[in-house]
C-alpha cells in the first residue's frame, strides 16, 4: 500500500485526510463495474483512510497514450500562465478575469477540447477562443503559439512593466544558455539528435517571446 499522504502533502497530511473523508461521503459506492481503473478508484475511496489507500497503478503499458500525456502538459502550462499573470498582477484570489486567446488553430482547437480544465482552475469569467481583446490595457503571455490576453485596470499598468521586463532578462537569460548550447560543436555531435532538435525548439519560442515582450513593453 502507497502512502499518498506523504507522496501530495507531506507537510499538511491532516488536510489531505479531511478531503479524503469529504469524498468518501460524497461518493458513496462500492467497487464494481467493469473498467478495471474504475474498479481501483473506487476501492480507494472506499478505504477506510487515505493513508492505506492504494496508488493508482497501470495496468497494461498499452493503456499510455502519449498524446494525451502531451495534451494534459499543454493545458497545464496554460494554467500556470494564467495564474502567473494573475498572481504577478496581484489580483485577489475572489477576483474574476476574463481571457482572450488567439493563436495556431490546432492548439485553439486544443484550448477548446479542453477548456473545462482551464475554466475549473482558473477564476475566470469569459473565456473567448480566437479573438484578440478589443482596446484597454491587458496582460499577455505566450504558450507554445497561443498568445493569451487578459484585460486588466488601467491602474496596473506599471505594474504590468515590471512584470515584462522581469520576464524579458529571464528570458535573455534562456536565450543565451540555449545559444551557447547549440553553438557548442561538441555537444552538437555528441548530444541525441531529439535533444538538439528541443534546445532548438526552446530558443525559437524564447524569440518569438521575446519580441511580443518587445512590442508589448513599447505600448506601455
Amino acid at each position: 500500500m502507497t502512502n499518498v499522504v506523504t507522496l501530495f502533502h507531506p507537510f499538511i497530511p491532516f488536510i489531505t485526510e479531511e478531503l479524503f473523508s469529504q469524498l468518501k461521503e460524497r461518493f458513496e459506492c462500492t467497487a464494481t463495474g467493469s473498467d478495471p481503473y474504475v474498479k481501483g478508484a473506487l476501492e480507494m475511496v472506499a478505504s477506510p483512510a487515505c493513508i492505506v489507500a492504494s496508488y493508482p497503478e497501470v495496468i497494461q503499458e498499452s493503456d499510455i497514450n502519449p498524446e494525451i500525456e502531451a495534451d494534459f502538459a499543454f493545458m497545464e502550462k496554460m494554467v500556470h500562465a494564467v495564474r502567473n499573470i494573475r498572481a504577478e498582477m496581484q489580483l485577489p484570489p475572489s477576483v474574476t478575469t476574463d481571457c482572450f486567446i488567439t493563436g495556431e488553430a490546432n492548439a485553439l482547437s486544443l484550448v477548446e477540447k479542453n477548456r473545462g480544465i482551464l475554466e475549473a482552475l482558473v477564476r475566470l469569467g469569459t473565456l473567448t477562443l480566437g479573438k484578440e481583446a478589443e482596446g484597454g490595457f491587458s496582460a499577455s503571455a505566450i504558450v507554445e503559439g497561443l498568445t493569451l490576453t487578459i484585460p486588466l485596470p488601467e491602474e496596473m499598468r506599471i505594474k504590468e512593466k515590471v512584470r515584462l521586463e522581469k520576464l524579458q532578462a529571464k528570458l535573455i537569460q534562456k536565450e543565451q544558455a540555449a545559444r551557447g548550447k547549440l553553438s557548442n560543436e561538441e555537444f552538437v555531435k555528441g548530444a541525441p539528435e531529439q535533444v538538439v532538435k528541443k534546445f532548438q525548439q526552446n530558443l525559437e519560442e524564447v524569440e518569438r517571446e521575446l519580441v511580443e515582450i518587445s512590442k508589448k513593453l513599447q505600448t506601455l
